[in-house]
């Protein structure tokens, strides 16, 4: 998931899952800012960062992680290829300005279903945020699209240091 608002600030999540009957996850979060069509970014994974690039190609991005296998969880998943770069293909293009976390349990609301709810959010899912408010934002998950208390929702920011 990558969100740039229109000042070329950067907000992404990487998520890769391999198995079956044993599931292996690597995640991480990145931050940074475009210029023209490239961006230094910052990755992270609980409390370690490291440094990578993002490059606008064709139909997608390519991710450069020198040391991304060194993220937690990612040295058994993640492709050596991530330390000379891969290629992301877009799947589907949205207006995300940034991403979020939800901070706790929170419904979407939408008056556009039946029941006025359109998807239930766990804490610690990632989603799109499509427009902010002081007390509620717009935000879209892999599933859904609706409201929600603001006040549920926060940034994806880097640990401090």
């Amino acid at each position: 998931m990558l969100a740039a608002d229109e000042h070329g600030n950067l907000t992404g999540y990487y998520r890769e899952e391999q198995g079956e009957e044993v599931s292996k996850r690597c995640s991480f979060y990145l931050s940074g800012k475009a210029k023209d069509d490239t961006a230094t970014v910052v990755t992270w994974s609980y409390d370690r960062t490291l440094p990578g690039q993002l490059i606008a190609v064709k139909d997608g991005v390519e991710l450069k992680v020198p040391l991304g296998r060194e993220h937690t969880g990612c040295g058994l998943v993640l492709v050596p290829e991530i330390a000379r770069g891969v290629v992301l293909d877009r799947i589907v293009k949205k207006k995300w300005v940034e991403l979020g976390v939800v901070k706790a349990a929170s419904s979407l609301s939408n008056s556009s279903t039946s029941s006025g709810v359109s998807a239930f959010l766990p804490k610690g899912a990632v989603v799109g945020v499509v427009c902010k408010g002081k007390r509620r934002s717009l935000v879209q998950s892999e599933r859904a699209i609706g409201w929600m208390d603001s006040r549920r929702l926060g940034q994806v920011e880097q640990p401090a240091r």
